[in-house]
């Protein structure tokens, strides 16, 4: 959870800093030990396709109940996360509210958080056993 608490240190830099300093210490697949998470990483972030990340994802974790949100419509008092025991929510425009995202990221009940920077997963699963954060690169970022 260093990274997490990094990425919190970073808030106070401009966004075009922030930006600079996420993707300098951004991994491909390097360091994932999680199996769900290198699968996602390798067959969702890092493969180049037309078809827009969410829905990849979305296919990725068909098991899962999964929702899309916008950052910039992150809740005042924090989101709300389901009492299931598990759940994928997908984040769009995190650098809008990237206080907001990464306090997301630090919620107990996500136990494997992606963040791209402009985007991420945050997602409950059992078969991740300890909580992870992830700084990710995609190949194509909100389905552009």
């Amino acid at each position: 959870m260093r990274a997490l608490q990094k990425e919190r240190a970073h808030l106070k830099h401009p966004l075009w800093l922030q930006r600079y300093l996420f993707f300098r210490k951004a991994k491909g697949i390097h360091g994932v030990h999680s199996p769900l998470a290198y699968r996602l990483a390798t067959e969702v972030f890092m493969k180049k396709s037309d078809a827009p990340v969410a829905a990849r994802l979305k296919e990725a974790l068909s098991g899962y109940p999964f929702e899309s949100l916008d950052a910039a419509r992150f809740p005042e008092n924090g989101l709300q996360f389901p009492e299931t025991a598990r759940f994928a929510l997908w984040v769009e425009n995190t650098a809008a509210n990237r206080a907001a995202w990464l306090a997301a990221c630090a919620d107990p009940a996500v136990t494997l958080a992606i963040d791209c920077f402009d985007c991420g997963l945050l997602l409950r699963t059992p078969e991740v056993k300890e909580k992870q954060y992830l700084r990710q690169k995609a190949v194509v970022i909100s389905g552009k």
